[in-house]
């Protein structure tokens, strides 16, 4: 698989952005969520702007053992959760 650190967003962004051929769908499990709360957020902004998109075959699970989480959020964040959380 390689370096994991060699998956950017600039990498991932292709595969979650365009239509794709088979009917496979990747279901990501995120534990512990509140850890990738960071200043910038940019991380956790990317994986659920993936599954927004129109042709992503992603399902985002996210689980965070705060219960402040969505109110650590930024708004642009928090925006891409939904009304799920």
């Amino acid at each position: 698989m390689g370096d994991l650190r060699s998956f950017t967003p600039v990498h991932l962004h292709p595969l979650y952005s365009h239509p794709i051929c088979s009917q496979e769908v990747v279901v990501l499990l995120l534990d512990e969520l509140d850890y990738l709360v960071t200043k910038t957020q940019s991380v956790i902004y990317n994986i659920f702007e993936w599954a927004t998109s129109a042709h992503a075959a992603l399902v985002v699970i996210g689980i965070s053992n705060t219960m402040d989480l969505p109110e650590r959020l930024l708004p642009r964040v928090h925006s891409r959760l939904g009304e799920y959380i």
